[in-house]
Order: C-alpha cells, then structure tokens, then sequence
C-alpha cells in the first residue's frame, strides 16, 4: 500500500516548604474539591495473543529520520491511593500562592520553589513529587531549561510536567510541546481548570511508570524475530506496549510512542471515538466508561487491531493495522499550539517524537508503521 511522501520539518534557592491552605480572601475563585476525586477500576482482562509467527505484508516506503523527544499520551484513570505531592515554580510569589491554594483546595500536598534551580534541587531531595507547575520564564533557569535537566535524570524523566506561563505565542507553546509539556495553562490560570489539569498530569505520571515497570520485567517475548498480535481492548493494549518495546533497540526512547499508537488504534479504528467525542467523554469524566461499554458491545467482539513486528539485527519494525475506515492522520502529526490546551489530541505526535527514526501512515490512516534501527551516528 503507498505512503503519503516525506513531509519537512516544520521550524520549530534552596530548600522548601510546603504552605498551609491560604485564607479564603487570599484566592478569590478557588476550584472545589471535587476536581480531584477519580474512580476505582476493577482489572481488566488481558488477552493479548500470539496469533502467527509469521509478519503479514507491510509497507515500504518510510519517512526520513525524526528526531526524538518524548511526549506521552494520556490513557486511562489511576486511583490515587495517596495525597499526590505537586511541585510549583514561579518566581512570582503572588503566583505562587494562588496556585498553591489552588492545588490545596483540591487535595494536594503542595512545595514551592522561586526558581528553576531551586526547584530542581528540590526533585533530587523530595523523589515522591508526582507533577510539576513550572513557569517558563524564571531567573537563572528557566522551565524549559528544568525540562532539559529533568529528561537527563532517570528519577525525574517521568514526571508531566505543565507549563504555567503567559506566553501564548504559537512558536512558543510549539517549543514547548516539543520539550516535553505535558499542559499549557496561561496566565491568568482559571480555578476550575487547573484541579482537573493537574489530576490528569499525575494519572499520565502513575501510567508512565507503570509502564516502565512493566518493560524492567523480564519475559521471553524479547527473543521474538517475527510476530503477529491481535489486540481488542485498552487494557490489552497497555499489557502489549512494554513487550513490543523490548524487541527495539532503546526500549525506553520507543515504550510511550508504541503505547500511544495501541491507544489511537483500539480508541478511534476499533472502538469509533473520535477527537470531539473523546473531548466531551473526559470534559463529563466519562471517557473510561464509555471504552468499557463499547468494548462490550456485541459487534466489537470480532474486531481486532493487528500489530506486526519483525526483528532484524540492525533493526526493528513496528506495523498497526485498525478496522476502523481511517483518518486524517496529517493534522495531527506535529505538535499543535491550538491543542496545547487540550487534555488529549497530542498521541500521534508523541508517538512521532518518541524516538522512532522513521514513522508513516498509509493514505487513509489505519495503518501505521514505526522503525528504529542501531546507529552509532544517532544522537539521543
């Protein structure tokens, strides 16, 4: 089947403390509490099956070398089982103490730092942070600095982060969104928002390392040379993306961008969620609902996402084929500044910037294919 053509690039103090809750005259507009409760979910069955050891045809042309930096997508629900601690930077102290008071209001544990190195020195000391609010422009470091230093430590490459900043200009959220954020928020920031930002910012962080974990466990699927899955559910999904990822060559750099690609093609192609139905689903929080209700419906039980990999010496390939009629995939291949502020529509691009070097769709967008090869001229 031909591929569309190669498309170009486009430009693209120390210490801490954490505040009491502040008076009610001190944050005129607060969020209520209720942004920050979330739903319990029973496990879900995981089938995922080795059909065939054989790969089915696939695509040859690919697009030319991407280069990566990771942005993962957001999946699924996680109970918060504890008080989620949320780091805010902002040399601004009235900013400060209105997110702080904002964030407690929802339930949070809250420390604050009045610069990017104070709060970077506050990471390596307090390892349970789960998110972090960071300005974008600060003295000495500033947030996209901290991002850059954050994705170099192992303990800290995990954590969303979302960027507070009033800058709006499209080439700086794209530089934002190519950096790793995982949120705009814009100044002023609205009470309601942000409880419900920060909620999915430490679910995507609980997901993250949850597949992380999943690639650190050993399995046999790692001596796999050809392959062939079938995979119908979420949950399947999230089960296959970390053994998928141990057959490439830097299993980390590829794990969140095979994550995302299962979820476009079960979510939209299986399950027939589209972007503006996903946006109302989590807007009323019933998304995770609704995948479970359409999973069960009886004329999706004999559909199936068919993934195919095939393992070389030097390299590894990666197709995903969806029952579903397709879709624009061009629009949502690059990161978006008018998305920046959506709490979904990134997964493509995440998934393109996650450390393939080569990425494609076929023209009507059911079929995607992602390779990564051994280089020693590739610079991560």
């Amino acid at each position: 089947m031909p591929l569309p053509e190669p498309m170009a690039h486009p430009p693209i103090r120390s210490g801490s403390r954490c505040r009491k809750p502040l008076s009610a005259h001190a944050v005129p507009s607060r969020s209520s509490r209720a942004w920050c409760w979330s739903r319990r979910w029973s496990p879900a069955s995981t089938r995922c099956s080795i059909t065939s050891c054989a790969p089915s045809a696939m695509p040859s042309t690919i697009w030319p070398p991407i280069p990566p930096n990771p942005v993962p997508p957001l999946t699924r629900k996680t109970a918060m089982t504890h008080t989620p601690t949320i780091l805010v930077a902002d040399d601004d102290r009235i900013v400060r103490t209105v997110l702080s008071g904002l964030l407690q209001d929802n339930g949070y544990n809250v420390l604050e730092a009045a610069d990017g190195q104070e709060a970077y020195n506050i990471m390596l000391k307090q390892p349970g942070i789960e998110a972090a609010l960071l300005d974008r422009n600060m003295p000495g470091l500033d947030g996209l600095s901290l991002i850059q230093l954050m994705k170099q430590n192992q303990n800290l490459a995990l954590m969303p982060v979302v960027m507070v900043t009033g800058a709006s200009q499209p080439a700086e959220v794209r530089e934002g969104l190519n950096a790793g954020v995982f949120y705009y928020l814009t100044k002023p920031v609205e009470g309601t928002v942000v409880g419900a930002v920060v909620n999915s910012a430490v679910t995507e962080g609980r997901r993250r390392r949850n597949l992380t974990s999943q690639l650190r466990q050993h399995s046999g699927l790692s001596l796999l040379q050809q392959g062939l899955f079938h995979c119908r559910t979420v949950a399947e999904a999230e089960e296959l993306a970390p053994q998928l990822a141990k057959l490439f060559p830097q299993p980390s750099r590829s794990l969140t961008g095979i994550a995302a690609l299962l979820l476009n093609a079960v979510e939209h192609g299986l399950l027939g969620i589209g972007f503006q139905k996903k946006a109302e689903l989590l807007a009323a929080d019933t998304w995770r609902a609704e995948l479970d209700r359409r999973e069960a419906l009886p004329e999706n039980q004999s559909k199936v996402v068919k993934i195919t990999i095939e393992k070389k010496a030097d390299r590894t390939r990666l197709t995903i084929a969806d029952p579903g009629p397709g879709f624009d995939w061009r629009s949502f291949i690059y990161f978006s500044p008018e998305r920046a502020t959506a709490r979904h529509g990134r997964g493509i691009a995440q998934a393109r910037a996650s450390g393939f070097e080569k990425l494609a769709y076929n023209p009507a967008g059911n079929i995607v294919q992602a390779e990564s090869g051994i280089r020693p001229d590739i610079q991560w």
